[in-house]
This record gives structure tokens, sequence and C-alpha cells, in this order.
């Protein structure tokens, strides 16, 4: 695990006050950090989450913090002022389940999504019904490694919920399939219900869905996009083919194609080599911008890899 040393800085910053925006004080412990959307995910002493909007630079998973900021319409807060208070090793995440694999769990709380390693005396291929499942709202102690989150025990199902607000990329419009943490989800579209001709693969998105039995999701209603150019799409899974020039991924039953950028070359990999990949859709094409593998356990090998220039650089 990587060490980092937090400093005790409070950092201003100058915003316009929105109309409907409410000026307050939150403290909790980051769980996750979202660059693409400019924000990260504070959970307080219940465990019920809430997204700040704002600076990142000195926030890393574990930190304890007071945000001083303004209640958007939307839920999520815009961060005026940021304390750093310390660090935590361990914190508690209540939210609802959205979909529920071998490896990892994705549970939304405070108008985000957090993903979530599962215990290895679980990573079964009956997990997914073992415990809480989609729609249902938990309770999840978890442990900090590195950037990511680690179950450090049972989670327990405290209530069921029916609908949840997710967010991620556009991996296709016909069928409705949004990236959320690198995990593909399906998103039924009820009929009469016409989507926006602006939807493209590689947009960002937020959303509200229906839960149902089955890892069945209902959209009831689309609340942000995002404009396709230069989207990121993120995807965690397993090496279907790869040669120098493309890689294929399968997570969740879809399948995702990442292509080398102009004058790069990529590493060929194994077929089922797990894998955490990033790209950006560009001209209908996904360009592969950075390839992490992972070992059998889910914890990244420390091996990032770009493509090669021809030049020995990545």
């Amino acid at each position: 695990m990587k060490s980092r040393i937090l400093l005790g800085l409070a950092v201003a910053l100058a915003v316009a006050v929105p109309a409907q925006a409410r000026a307050g004080s939150f403290s909790g412990v980051v769980v996750a950090k979202q660059p693409s959307r400019g924000a990260f995910v504070l959970v307080g002493a219940r465990g019920i989450g809430i997204t700040v909007r704002g600076v990142q630079r000195s926030v890393v998973p574990g930190a304890r913090l007071r945000v001083e900021g303004l209640r958007l319409r939307d839920g999520t807060v815009r961060m005026t002022q940021l304390v750093a208070l310390g660090r935590m090793h361990r914190a508690t995440i209540r939210g609802t389940v959205v979909r529920r694999l071998a490896h990892v769990t994705l549970v939304a709380t405070g108008r985000s999504v957090v993903s979530i390693r599962n215990l290895a005396t679980r990573r079964t291929a009956h997990v997914q019904h073992d415990g809480p499942q989609a729609g249902d709202v938990a309770q999840f102690r978890v442990r900090f490694d590195d950037d990511d989150l680690v179950e450090a025990g049972q989670p327990v199902q405290v209530g069921q919920a029916g609908a949840v607000r997710i967010e991620g990329t556009i991996v296709s419009v016909a069928p409705l399939v949004v990236s959320v943490e690198g995990l593909p989800v399906t998103i039924t579209v009820p009929a009469g219900m016409t989507l926006p001709s602006t939807l493209a693969a590689g947009a960002r998105i937020e959303l509200t869905v229906q839960v149902g039995a089955g890892n069945v999701f209902t959209l009831s209603s689309i609340d942000e996009q995002e404009n396709a150019e230069n989207g990121e799409v993120e995807v965690k899974g397993a090496v279907v083919s790869s040669t120098t020039t493309q890689l294929v991924v399968s997570s969740g039953g879809t399948t995702f194609t990442f292509v080398a950028p102009t004058g790069a070359t990529l590493p060929v990999l194994a077929t089922g080599t797990s894998v955490e990949v990033r790209g950006f859709a560009r001209n209908g094409v996904t360009v592969l911008e950075r390839l992490r593998l992972e070992n059998e356990s889910g914890d990244g090998d420390g091996g990032d890899h770009g493509g090669d220039d021809g030049g020995g650089h990545h």
C-alpha cells in the first residue's frame, strides 16, 4: 500500500452562489474520488454519503474532512472551504446495492456510486445469491487499500429502495448500457419513453432508475448529460482478445473495444487476464489511455501501461 501524507490545509474557494443553494457544514470521511465529475464522496458517522463538487488536490480516500459548502438543488454540495482533520483506516457506508458480482459490489449513496471489493471468502460463482441484492439498502464496513474500498465485514441489509440515482458513461444507446465504476449496467427504457437525440456513446450521464428483481433497472428520468466529445470510458473485466493495436475486454456480459492511440503500440495480453482499462470516446471509437493489470485477488499489481510510442516512452 502506498503511504500518503495528508496536509492540514484549509482551502478557500470563491464561488457564485446559486439562488437555490443553502450554505452548510459537512464532516466525514472520503470514500471515493471522481475526477471526471470534479467531485468526491464523503460519508458521515451514520454512513450516509454526500457528493461534494470542487477542488480535490489534497483529497484522498480515508481523509477525514470538514467541508463548508452550498447544498445545491440536486442534493450535492458545492465546496467553498475544506479543512483536513486527519486520516481514517476504516469507514461505514450506507447505500443501495446497484450491482453485485463475484469481486465487487456497486453501492449508490449520496447521488454517487462507489465500488466496494468483496471479502475473499465470498468471491464465488454464487456470490449474487449471498447477502444484499440489487435494490437492497445495506450497511457496509470498509477498509482503505490505496484508492480502493474493501469490505471489512459482512454487509447488513437494513431496508429496501424502489429507485436509485446512478452516474456513468454511455456504452450504447440501443440498448441503453451505462458503464458505472467500470461495470456495465443495462437500463430498460419503458415503452412510450423517447430518449434525447443527443445521447451518444462516451457521454457522461446521470439518471434515476427503478430497481427490480434479477438486476433489472428501468429508466425513470435522465437527470444530467454531458457532450460525448472525449467522453471517458472506464472498464474492469477480462481480456477477450489483444493485439498491438486493439484490446477487447468483457465485463458483465458486455464487450468493450479499445484502440491504440495514433503512433502507439499496446502490450499483448493473454486471454482471460483481469484488467482495468480507461479510454476516451473519439470519433466513434474508444482510444485507450490507461491500462492496469490486476492479480487474482483483485488488487492491482502496480503495472500501469500506456501505448509505446516506439521510443520506449509510455
